[in-house]
């Protein structure tokens, strides 16, 4: 294992030397003395990472990018991360690798009569039944130990309306990726290209278990689970009941945790337009998006409201300290001032194209292999992109951090980050350094949000809230400085770096769903702020904890407090989330907790942290 993990990191290592070469070539932005500066530097880090690992992770252990190809990767640490594919397996891990169930009794129905019996047998029982989707979450929606836990991968059915094509209905088993696929592909036909309003896709979720944790895309328009407007559930009873948009409990049912019961299909309303999109990735400064305290912004000087207003979606990574490479061979804490002058910061902006047809151009950008008509986001692939997102991203945590401060502060060292951030976006596709900006048109389905790998890369930590955004982008200003603040508190106060991956924004519109972090009136608009660092990363808790005590003080302009996105927060974490969940979430609940009573009165579906939170009844706790 040991050999493995050093053959992926020096081929991680190697395309990161051969691609500043190869993607020379598209280079209109830096000067030759530049780019030599830059290989140097590369040169320099590969130099000091094979003295460090030592001569067995020497040439001798590189991999040809055509060998990593045909590899079949595994999870970091040898993980039993089972998504209910095996029914021998008692546990379950989430992706994050925060949470570990036992004791589960797994079940794979193909039929909605065999979902149904299910819950009926499990009531007589008296037993739990959870519905899992691909347990892409971080919270403490998992279900409890020794629950029977149902998996509806076997229902991958997609249609849509004879008579409208915008109106679609998604079996549970879907995933995000296998819907943009469905709704690009020419097999289609009519009304191909039409996809959901907000622009959004992560690849292996299921579109329906995005929908019950009310999460979201990017773009001044309603979360994903407002689409809804009818659906299938089971209830406790193990009764399959149709709701659709006259029930006046559909918007508690469409995003509800999983609480309401088991939801076995939702038909969706996509935007009917079928135009293309642009989007454009662009390297910006960081303090061309994110002024120093004291800078003051008003009308004619507001860098991101002017950003987001411009745009119709979109979001925007910063990975702390990009530009060190340029600086020095170690990271230097008396720098920062330094490196915020000079890093960049990955702005991804759609814009739509009415009346302009789905026909992207491929002049100028990296594309390998041979793709079909159009492509998407997941098209702009090159080797090293593959190498640097895939194993370059999840080298196994014996060989990063710790050397480049001298102290254990993290696993994933940002030194480390800002090599893989001037080759490619971080997880989204190619940005590259050497060319601040691309441009290209797409469909909807692939333009935002579009994370390739992330069912492949090393486990991550995630913390996201949603703030009411003030008028004049004030508080997110604030919100976004606390972000970056405390970090570099800690790395002055005890040499840890543990926002060490990317610090990132995304927008939405208000939702009508009560259980959303969005949740408001017509109008109103709220921007996500999340930090996220690598699986076991020191000091990760005490700077969500000092986040989280600056972030709940952020009020916007009519009193309202910032949300915590309900599959973004872990109560080992901050346990005083909980309390801070049931304070700001008090309203909304009381709307919830009659629909899931009506739904479960006995708490079949429910762990025992939602009953907590949402002060219901619990079985077997």
């Amino acid at each position: 294992m040991r050999v493995f993990w050093h053959g992926l990191f020096m081929a991680a290592l190697f395309c990161v030397s051969t691609g500043a070469k190869k993607l020379r070539s598209v280079n209109d932005a830096l000067s030759r003395e530049e780019q030599e500066q830059i290989e140097i530097k590369v040169d320099e880090m590969n130099g000091q990472i094979s003295r460090h690992l030592g001569e067995e992770a020497g040439v001798g252990q590189f991999l040809k990018v055509e060998e990593m190809a045909q590899k079949k990767m595994v999870l970091v640490d040898d993980s039993d991360l089972v998504f209910g594919d095996n029914p021998d397996v008692d546990t379950l891990t989430n992706w994050a690798q925060n949470q570990k169930v036992t004791g589960l009794r797994k079940h794979h129905p193909k039929t909605y009569d065999e979902v149904a019996a299910l819950v009926r047998q499990k009531r007589a029982e008296g037993a739990k039944l959870r519905v899992m989707g691909v347990a892409h979450s971080w919270s403490n929606v998992l279900p409890d130990d020794n629950t029977d836990v149902v998996f509806l991968d076997n229902f991958k059915l997609i249609t849509q309306s004879p008579n409208d094509y915008s109106i679609v209905t998604v079996q549970a088993g879907v995933l995000q990726s296998e819907l943009a696929d469905w709704a690009d592909s020419p097999a289609r036909g009519y009304g191909r290209f039409s996809y959901l309003y907000q622009n959004t896709l992560v690849q292996p979720i299921t579109f329906v278990g995005a929908c019950q944790t009310a999460s979201h895309g990017s773009g001044f328009v309603p979360p994903t689970p407002d689409y809804i407007i009818a659906m299938t559930i089971i209830n406790a009873n193990g009764e399959i009941k149709f709701y659709d948009s006259s029930h006046p409990d559909l918007r508690v049912m469409a995003a509800c945790l999983g609480m309401c019961g088991i939801v076995l299909d939702v038909t969706v309303r996509f935007n009917p337009d079928t135009s293309a999109t642009m989007v454009t990735q662009t390297k910006m400064q960081y303090y061309d998006l994110f002024p120093p305290r004291g800078v003051p912004i008003n009308d004619s000087y507001n860098p991101l409201k002017h950003f987001i207003e411009s745009h119709a979606g979109g979001a925007i990574n910063y990975s702390p300290y990009n530009s060190a490479l340029l600086r020095s061979a170690k990271l230097d804490v008396n720098m920062i001032e330094e490196y915020h002058q000079s890093d960049g910061v990955w702005a991804h902006a759609v814009d739509n194209l009415p009346g302009t047809p789905v026909c992207p151009s491929r002049d100028g950008l990296p594309i390998w292999g041979t793709q079909h008509e159009p492509f998407y986001d997941k098209d702009l692939f090159v080797p090293e992109d593959w190498l640097m997102n895939i194993p370059g991203s999840r080298i196994h945590r014996s060989f990063m951090g710790d050397w480049r401060l001298n102290s254990k502060w993290a696993n994933y060292s940002p030194f480390m980050g800002q090599v893989v951030n001037n080759q490619v976006l971080f997880m989204n596709p190619p940005s590259f350094s050497y060319r601040t900006s691309v441009t290209y048109n797409t469909s909807n389905a692939g333009s935002t949000h579009f994370l390739r790998y992330i069912d492949g890369i090393t486990s991550g930590l995630d913390f996201e809230f949603a703030f009411k955004v003030d008028d004049d982008f004030g508080n997110i200003y604030e919100a976004w400085r606390v972000m970056i603040e405390e970090s570099e508190n800690m790395w002055r106060e005890k040499d840890m770096i543990p926002l060490n991956i990317f610090a990132a924004i995304r927008w939405v519109g208000a939702s009508e769903c009560p259980l959303s972090h969005a949740f408001g009136k017509p109008g109103e608009r709220f921007a996500m702020l999340e930090p996220t660092s690598s699986h076991g990363t020191t000091g990760w808790e005490e700077y969500l904890k000092r986040v989280m005590a600056r972030w709940t003080q952020i009020r916007s302009k009519d009193g309202s407090l910032p949300k915590p996105h309900w599959a973004k927060w872990y109560k080992d974490w901050t346990p005083e989330v909980i309390p801070y969940i049931k304070q700001v979430y008090a309203a909304q609940i009381q709307r919830i907790r009659p629909v899931v009573l009506r739904q479960d009165p006995e708490g079949i579906f429910r762990t025992s942290t939602l009953c907590d939170i949402f002060d219901l009844p619990c079985l077997n706790c």
